[in-house]
């Protein structure tokens, strides 16, 4: 990792625990941005790496929240899931190896169909080892709904306005 991502990532954390684990919009929506490191990780960096930054990313977000590795597991369940959605949507002629999984790199619509089933997938997990029961089988599956589209559009938000960032600087 670049000292660019590192500070992308400490960034991201801030933003997750300082303000967003604040908001929670009628206990349905959850806004989360911190998966958003995972997904972005270099494409070719070793599986047990990204499972070790996604333990350690889970951890913090687990200390601030008193959650008891319920983030944690939720990141690492990503930081696995990762590579065979990458899979899935490599492109025809492979990806490129120094390229970033953003939607500047990757264009949006592949950003969107990746981050799509990896928040999706990653809230399914999160919000049914939340609840540990099928007793409110429709409440969890509109929080993950709903949370799925909010983390999106967060996620696509913070890469439009970071991006302008960067390249002003």
């Amino acid at each position: 990792m670049t000292a660019f991502q590192i500070i992308n990532a400490i960034a991201i954390i801030a933003i997750q625990v300082l303000i967003l684990d604040n908001v929670e919009l009628h206990r349905l929506v959850k806004p989360l941005l911190y998966p958003l490191i995972i997904l972005t990780l270099p494409l070719f960096i070793p599986r047990s790496l990204v499972l070790v930054i996604a333990l350690v990313l889970g951890l913090i977000i687990d200390i601030s929240n008193d959650s008891l590795g319920l983030h944690a597991a939720a990141c690492v369940f990503l930081a696995y899931i990762r590579y065979i959605i990458l899979m899935l949507l490599e492109p025809r002629n492979g990806y490129d190896q120094y390229v970033l999984p953003t939607y500047k790199n990757l264009g949006f619509s592949w950003f969107l169909k990746y981050a799509s089933i990896s928040i999706l997938l990653f809230n399914t997990f999160f919000f049914f080892v939340e609840a540990f029961s099928f007793r409110f089988l429709d409440t969890i599956l509109l929080k993950i709904i709903l949370s799925t589209l909010t983390c999106l559009f967060l996620m696509i938000l913070y890469q439009m306005l970071f991006t302008r960032l960067k390249s002003r600087y």
